[in-house]
């Protein structure tokens, strides 16, 4: 049985954080001794497990890590601060990850009107061939990631890809 079953939807393990930011599973503990901005609950058994916003909060952290910000540095950050940090990212791939990550935040809060809003804006900036290949498809395969781990509700998903079908 897998652990995320007795834990619940959207609570999310630390291999599922790991999968999703691309932060090893061994930094994140090490984050989380070193700094105040992960604090997981813990099962019966001892086992961490993450919510919604430090879901967010992660993705975020480690997109702003892997593009040069300094751990300490971001654990001194507001919410707000990290916001302007991230959209003021200027390397392409950078800025894909960002919209990427608030798909993702958006699917997991249901808060479809934010989710379309930002895809129609990139596609109204990009076009929608580049959106599907450089938005859409990296964020379906973060949502595959969810699915195998029992962590999305299947309604946020339909909910979500029927949106993007109809954009196409």
């Amino acid at each position: 049985m897998n652990i995320i079953v007795s834990i619940g939807m959207n609570a999310f393990t630390i291999k599922d954080i790991e999968n999703l930011s691309g932060v090893k599973a061994h930094t994140i503990r090490i984050w989380e001794q070193r700094y105040n901005f992960l604090k997981p609950q813990r099962t019966g058994t001892n086992i961490r497990y993450y919510s919604n916003e430090e879901l967010k909060t992660i993705l975020n952290i480690a997109l702003l890590n892997k593009y040069g910000f300094k751990i300490s540095h971001i654990n001194k950050m507001n919410y707000d601060e990290i916001n302007q940090k991230l959209i003021s990212l200027s390397h392409h791939y950078a800025q894909q990850e960002r919209i990427v990550n608030q798909l993702i935040s958006h699917m997991v809060d249901l808060d479809l009107e934010m989710f379309e809003e930002l895809l129609d804006a990139e596609m109204s900036i990009h076009g929608i061939e580049k959106i599907i290949n450089e938005i859409v498809f990296p964020f379906l395969e973060k949502i595959g990631i969810l699915w195998l781990t029992n962590n999305i509700n299947p309604a946020q998903e339909h909910l979500v890809t029927y949106i993007i079908r109809q954009k196409i």
